[in-house]
């Protein structure tokens, strides 16, 4: 397993495992997004995102997720 030398935020990283959980079955959609989105609102990391900064925060998580993939073998 080759690992990607990259280490994640405290806030990517709280965030990384519900997305994980919600997004083992390879189905993450809009539904799954507002789910995600209502949990993570009250901690204090993402209490003072803006929507746009945790769609990003979300978005990178997911580009992280493909990434990794692709380098297990």
């Amino acid at each position: 397993m080759k690992r990607t030398g990259t280490t994640m935020t405290p806030a990517e990283a709280f965030a990384a495992i519900p997305l994980a959980a919600i997004g083992c079955d390879s189905n993450f959609g809009r539904e799954e997004a507002h789910i995600l989105k209502e949990q993570l609102v009250h901690p204090s990391p993402y209490r003072s995102m803006t929507p746009l900064a945790f769609g990003e925060l979300i978005e990178a998580l997911l580009q992280r997720d493909a990434l990794i993939g692709e380098t297990v073998a």
